[in-house]
């Protein structure tokens, strides 16, 4: 026996089973050769006797990796081997192309996106039975976008059921989307779901969060979309009744409908001046009023509900609290030849009203509301006629005038017969 390569003390070279010690670790080659004298040429033959180290691992394929594309290749992490223990890597699913199979740092190519799985086997000969284990290398889509919610929602209840369809942004596997609720109610039927269904939405407000997650592409990603639920029963506009006011006041509150969100309102100034101190509140204040009449409009927005804008409008009315007092003018004297006379009143201020009506004897007035009619059909004696002023907020007043109509055939002047007593 002669030791051809390695290590290993041949105890006794010329027996065929010598016992050999010392062996190293690897692979051992002795030869053995025969020489038979003259009877035939040497012969040899030669053995290998392959030293396994007890000290070698279990496989251990390495921590699991991710990617982005456009990167699909990679260094594998496989736990090293001590020769003659060999190691083995195998595609198990996905796809890539294995560089050296044997090699624990072997590089791998073709990746695909998603999910590649890969096993690292090392077989350590008699020190026991082969070991596996498992790494996965996942690649995630760089062309994947970043999170979209989609568009704003209005729907109205009753009369739609209050369902909706999100529309975020696609994924691509293994990238993931997932869906919840910020505000409002909502159940979310799949939340992996780009276009999911949601349910029990009630009315107002509801928002929901779309978060992308693509791995080492990016970090997470998130969008927001609000679904606006009108309420079918929220009342058309009403702009309050008309209201009237005497100055000095000059400002006062609307009473416009009441509102259920997300339904809006807004008031607008449609004639007269008047600053509106918050156009969205139904009970908004105005101000900065003058005497005259102020018009203005609530107009309500119910979104895609069957009233959706409806308006409605109220006039505000000021009267002139310095205004005169109603004065009838002088009283009056005439004959009964004159068919009529000219009254001589004050007028009417701003919004005011006036008009003329016979409180004593009789008169027809050519114009009852004009403070300087004429009136004919005047009765012999005293005819009293009120001036009336109406100046509604700021009160009526009223004043009376006579005309004293003399009989023209009222006879002269007769003292009577002289008289002796």
């Amino acid at each position: 026996w002669t030791l051809v390569s390695g290590q290993g003390n041949i105890q006794n070279p010329s027996s065929p089973t010598t016992a050999i010690s010392n062996l190293g670790v690897g692979v051992n080659v002795f030869r053995w050769t025969v020489s038979n004298g003259p009877c035939a040429p040497v012969s040899q033959d030669e053995v290998s006797v392959s030293v396994f180290s007890n000290s070698v691992p279990s496989a251990n394929a390495g921590p699991d990796q991710s990617l982005c594309t456009p990167v699909t290749s990679t260094t594998m992490a496989g736990s090293a081997i001590t020769f003659p223990a060999t190691g083995t890597w195998t595609l198990v699913s996905g796809t890539g192309t294995i560089a050296s199979p044997n090699d624990p740092a072997t590089s791998i190519t073709g990746l695909g996106v998603g999910v590649n799985v890969f096993t690292w086997t090392v077989d350590n000969g008699p020190c026991g039975a082969p070991t596996s284990d498992q790494v996965t290398i996942t690649v995630f889509d760089g062309s994947v976008p970043a999170a979209d919610a989609g568009p704003d929602q209005e729907i109205c209840v009753p009369t739609f059921p209050n369902t909706v369809t999100l529309a975020g942004s696609p994924v691509t596997f293994p990238g993931t989307g997932t869906w919840t609720l910020v505000s409002g109610t909502g159940t979310i039927v799949d939340p992996a779901d780009p276009n999911t269904l949601v349910t029990g939405l009630t009315v107002g407000a509801n928002v929901f969060s779309w978060t992308v997650n693509n791995g080492t592409c990016a970090a997470p990603t998130s969008d927001q979309v609000t679904i606006l639920v009108y309420d079918q029963a929220n009342p058309v506009a009403n702009a309050g009744t008309d209201q009237d006011l005497c100055t000095p006041i000059t400002s006062t509150n609307l009473q416009g409908s009441a509102l259920t969100f997300p339904a809006t309102g807004q008031w607008s100034l449609i004639s007269g001046t008047a600053t509106i101190a918050d156009p969205t509140d139904p009970n908004t204040q105005i101000t900065g009023l003058v005497v005259g009449t102020v018009v203005l409009e609530w107009t309500v927005d119910n979104g895609p509900c069957a009233n959706g804008i409806t308006s409605d409008q109220v006039a505000i009315n000021i009267f002139n609290g310095n205004a005169q007092q109603a004065d009838a003018g002088p009283d009056q004297e005439i004959c009964s030849t004159t068919s009529s006379v000219v009254l001589a009143a004050n007028g009417a201020v701003g919004l005011a009203t006036a008009s003329w009506s016979v409180v004593q004897g009789s008169g027809t007035f050519a114009d009852a509301t004009d403070e300087s009619t004429t009136v004919t059909g005047l009765s012999v004696g005293e005819n009293v006629f009120r001036w009336t002023i109406d100046n509604g907020a700021c009160g009526l007043s009223f004043d009376e005038v006579s005309i004293f109509v003399f009989d023209a055939s009222n006879p002269v002047a007769n003292a009577g017969a002289d008289q002796e007593l």
